[in-house]
């Protein structure tokens, strides 16, 4: 049996700086500088959370809602939450 020196029991919670970290810089300033009521409402839910549930569904909407917006691209969605979580973002 072999074990991976870095292992660790399969999570899906990271830090809200580890998930804010997964967002490129070009999407965390848009969400700064929206007037758009939806996505000032995701940001706000955003700093509420210590933590955030990668598959958490609200998350996932919200992350769909970006993407409609043009905020975001699927492949930084997909990214953003099937990313492997390392030991240090939890």
């Amino acid at each position: 049996m072999r074990f991976e020196i870095n292992a660790m029991p399969k999570t899906y919670k990271i830090t809200r700086r580890a998930f804010l970290r997964r967002l490129n810089p070009v999407i965390r300033e848009a969400l700064r500088a929206s007037t758009d009521v939806i996505v000032i409402d995701i940001r706000e839910s955003l700093m509420l959370e210590t933590h955030q549930d990668l598959t958490d569904t609200s998350l996932k909407q919200s992350l769909i809602y970006l993407e409609y917006l043009g905020i975001m691209t699927y492949s930084e969605y997909e990214y953003v939450l099937n990313t492997p979580v390392t030991k240090n973002e939890v």
